[in-house]
């Protein structure tokens, strides 16, 4: 029998330690609630906390919650050993939360503090009790209330351009309907913001942070976002004809955005990132350079500019047509011998595709034929293959 003895000792000590255990956490939830109202208790603004230090123990207090905000209320620093009984609404006779002691607030000490996430929109009725499970509304415990700030934005904090729009979400999600003084019932504001879409304003400059706010609760969260101009009309220059294999780009300068220069032949660009960028290796006849700008997420804007490359066999022709409102004589830009006359009806297509050796560019700057006056207009320019000397025809 003595071999025994050990064992059922333990057993013994650890069926009471059970029983002592049991008791214990029955008391903590002192139920049923108290029918001594004390009064209504809110968290402070800003996530900030509400303190009395007159409430009795035996009498409950309510606080208005909603559906997923997070609360914490304590007893820290009262001068007796306190307990916390937490009910939905009117029930009274099952808790949804309790402490005794060493809760999240008041950490090794003998006073009541718990967090608590709300499953509903409603009062929380929190009853005040010394332990264990006594009241005598004798005593005089400190209450101290507050939101927890569980906030923040689901939806996306990418950058985008102005003009863009965006649907914003949050958690915990807005409520519809709620107990008085429960605070924000789930709120985005912000410049730009209307209802749960955010429209991107046009920034001061290239770009500018927005700053848009959720508001739930006592609590709130902030998001930036980041919003970038539609980058500058890109404008590359006008059309070059040279004689050498080599030119400078000249690019207006983008006033929003960045811009680059792409080619789609074999020639180089010694700065890419330079309006006025000079450019070698020229192919023979056409070269087509492209100023990009861009800013951020918005949309690029480009322009072709085309730097013309003159050989001994390769030249540039403009084809004209008559005026319709016009009859008469008028005057091929370029020929061998001079400016050939061609009678002008209101179909007439001149082309300019002889080998260039005189010029009749004064007159035909002006739109006017160098004898009768008649006027014509440019209608379309290709390009011939011819074997005489390169002309460059500036109309």
């Amino acid at each position: 029998m003595k071999l025994f003895t050990l064992p059922l000792k333990e057993t013994t000590i650890l069926l009471l330690s059970i029983t002592l255990l049991t008791t214990v956490d029955v008391y903590s939830q002192c139920t049923p609630r108290s029918g001594v109202f004390y009064g209504e208790l809110l968290p402070g603004t800003n996530c900030s906390s509400t303190s009395i230090n007159n409430m009795l123990e035996g009498q409950y207090f309510r606080m208005p919650v909603l559906t997923g905000a997070s609360y914490r209320i304590s007893t820290c620093g009262s001068s007796f050993d306190t307990q916390l009984t937490g009910f939905q609404g009117s029930i009274t006779s099952t808790s949804i939360f309790y402490n005794d002691d060493n809760g999240p607030a008041c950490a090794a000490s003998l006073q009541a503090s718990v967090d608590f996430v709300s499953t509903f929109n409603d009062y929380v009725r929190v009853g005040l009790n010394e332990f264990n499970c006594q009241f005598n509304l004798t005593k005089s415990a400190i209450v101290t209330v507050s939101q927890n700030n569980n906030l923040s934005f689901t939806s996306s904090s990418a950058e985008l351009c102005e003009g863009d729009t965006r649907v914003l979400t949050a958690t915990p999600a807005s409520v519809s309907v709620a107990q008085p003084n429960s605070g924000d019932l789930g709120t985005f504001s912000g410049t730009g913001v209307s209802s749960n879409t955010f429209t991107a304003p046009t920034p001061a400059g290239s770009n500018e942070n927005f700053i848009l706010t959720y508001g739930f609760g006592y609590c709130s969260v902030s998001q930036t976002l980041l919003v970038h101009k539609n980058p500058s009309i890109a404008m590359a220059g006008s059309d070059q004809f040279v004689n050498s294999n080599s030119a400078t780009l000249a690019a207006t300068t983008s006033s929003i955005g960045t811009g680059t220069w792409t080619t789609t032949g074999g020639a180089s660009i010694s700065a890419p990132g330079d309006p006025g960028s000079p450019v070698t290796d020229l192919d023979n006849g056409e070269n087509e350079f492209i100023w990009t700008i861009s800013n951020g997420p918005c949309s690029v804007s480009r322009d072709t500019t085309i730097v013309f490359l003159c050989s001994d066999t390769v030249y540039r022709d403009t084809l004209y047509s008559c005026n319709p409102a016009d009859t008469g004589t008028v005057y091929d830009t370029l020929s061998t011998t001079g400016c050939d006359s061609i009678a002008c009806t209101t179909t007439t297509l001149i082309p300019d595709n002889q080998s260039p050796s005189v010029f009749c560019i004064q007159n035909i700057a002006t739109g006017l034929s160098p004898t009768t006056g008649t006027a014509f207009v440019p209608t379309s320019t290709f390009y011939s293959v011819a074997t005489d000397n390169c002309g460059i025809d500036t109309v």
